[in-house]
């Protein structure tokens, strides 16, 4: 849908599975609502890794690897 269509995103699982000094992983789960236009929503749910490296003292996302895990439609007054 884009960005355009987004109402918002909740972080729902975060966890980090490696810690060094200078990168780690976390394991994420998130869902999205993007309103489709029409009175409905469209929920996915999202579930993977980012890698993160030090850089200037602050940790930032390397790369993610992240899948859709689940997807629906609901009514946009639910939401």
């Amino acid at each position: 849908m884009g960005l355009q269509h987004n109402i918002k995103n909740e972080v729902n699982t975060i966890e980090v599975t490696a810690l060094d000094g200078e990168s780690a992983t976390a394991y994420v789960e998130l869902t999205s609502y993007d309103d489709n236009g029409d009175g409905t929503v469209l929920v996915q749910q999202w579930g993977g890794y980012w890698y993160l490296i030090k850089e200037s003292g602050r940790w930032v996302l390397d790369d993610a690897d992240i899948q859709k895990l689940d997807s629906r439609v609901g009514k946009l007054w639910a939401f």
